[in-house]
């Protein structure tokens, strides 16, 4: 089972990779345009919900985001097996909404503290865990 820290470092991960990427981006597109700012802003506002979506997606079909792919670490159903596309659909919008919904302070992601199983309010909803896998 993968700890809370596990968990933690793999969101850190995955923020600093969609931050770069951002950067980028944005340096790209301030270049190639002279620095039009309408066009840089518009782009940084439609890039956060992009990139959840890819990320939401690469869980859905693999149960890895990039920060998991790099800490070792992935998404299964309870009994072990894969997580399937649904369900990770499912753990990835609903799940983390509910689980973000007191958004001081996101009890559904400290649950994992918690828990015995390590297993976060959006685990429970699409019956999953993380677990090690190196």
């Amino acid at each position: 089972m993968a700890s809370f820290w596990d968990r933690a470092s793999a969101l850190l991960v995955d923020a600093v990779v969609g931050a770069s990427v951002w950067f980028l981006l944005v340096v790209v597109l301030a270049v190639a345009t002279s620095a039009d700012l309408q066009l840089v802003i518009v782009v940084s506002i439609m890039f956060v919900p992009v990139y959840s979506l890819a990320v939401s997606l690469l869980v859905a079909m693999r149960g890895q985001s990039p920060g998991k792919i790099f800490g070792g670490i992935k998404i299964v159903r309870a009994d072990g097996t894969d997580i399937g596309f649904s369900r990770g659909i499912l753990r990835e919008s609903i799940g983390k909404l509910i689980s973000a919904l007191p958004l001081v302070v996101p009890l559904g992601f400290l649950w994992v503290l918690f828990d015995k199983e390590n297993r976060g309010w959006h685990d429970k909803i699409a019956d999953t865990k993380v677990i090690r896998i190196r």
